[in-house]
């Protein structure tokens, strides 16, 4: 038994996905890639020396991986 798709199967103005329905998704996506985009830079640039005092050399490779 198998069905074969048809023009009448397709959506008139084809498939959207609502805005609403994923805005906290894309609130959250934006705001961990900003503060991981800071915490990398502040990483790159020895920020975290007094903490950690071989990543810097080691994370300025890391890119390559």
């Amino acid at each position: 038994m198998s069905h074969h798709v048809t023009s009448s199967d397709i959506a008139v103005h084809g498939d959207h996905l609502e805005q609403s329905k994923i805005a906290n998704i894309k609130s959250i996506s934006l705001i961990v890639a900003v503060v991981g985009t800071i915490v990398s830079l502040i990483a790159l640039f020895g920020g975290f020396e007094k903490w950690l005092p071989k990543l810097q050399g080691s994370y300025a490779y890391s890119w390559v991986f």
